[in-house]
């Protein structure tokens, strides 16, 4: 199953939505770095191994993120393409708003253990620690959910 996929014109609507409902800047900083961000999860599903849908959603969130395409707003529409992405795909993002808006929060930031296409893959899943592979589950930025905050995506 092919995923379906967000374009440069989805990605430029979304982006003055966001505006118009939070206020920001308006414009394409260069419109070379939106069709590069926007290129690489299709790219990755055709190449990739094994590739699954909330990886791709991460991507989009993350190419976004770090290419930084728009004069502002980056970050907003960098995780509304990504959950997008899961709800055009029969997936459900369900993480709470708190969790989502601190993940978004220390990812644009930069902080360490917070950077790159993991961490989007995180906040996509709704949960930090989603690629650690030892058990327990243990939270590094949110200490306070004893692990509650695993499967916050979910198949429809």
């Amino acid at each position: 199953m092919t995923p379906t996929r967000i374009v440069e014109r989805d990605a430029l609507a979304i982006h003055d939505r966001l505006l118009a409902l939070d206020g920001g800047a308006p414009g394409v900083c260069d419109p070379g770095l939106l069709a590069s961000a926007l290129a690489r999860p299709p790219q990755h599903n055709a190449y990739g191994d094994a590739p699954d849908i909330v990886r791709l959603a991460a991507l989009y969130t993350h190419g976004i993120f770090s290419n930084h395409p728009f004069v502002d707003g980056n970050e907003r529409v960098g995780f509304v393409v990504g959950v997008l992405t899961l709800e055009l795909n029969a997936c459900t993002f369900t993480a709470p708003q708190e969790l989502a808006t601190l993940a978004v929060l220390y990812l644009a930031a930069g902080t360490p253990a917070w950077t790159g296409t993991n961490a989007s893959y995180a906040i996509m899943l709704g949960r930090p620690t989603a690629l650690e592979a030892e058990p327990p589950h243990r939270c590094d930025i949110w200490p306070a959910c004893r692990g509650r905050c695993m499967n916050h995506v979910r198949r429809t």
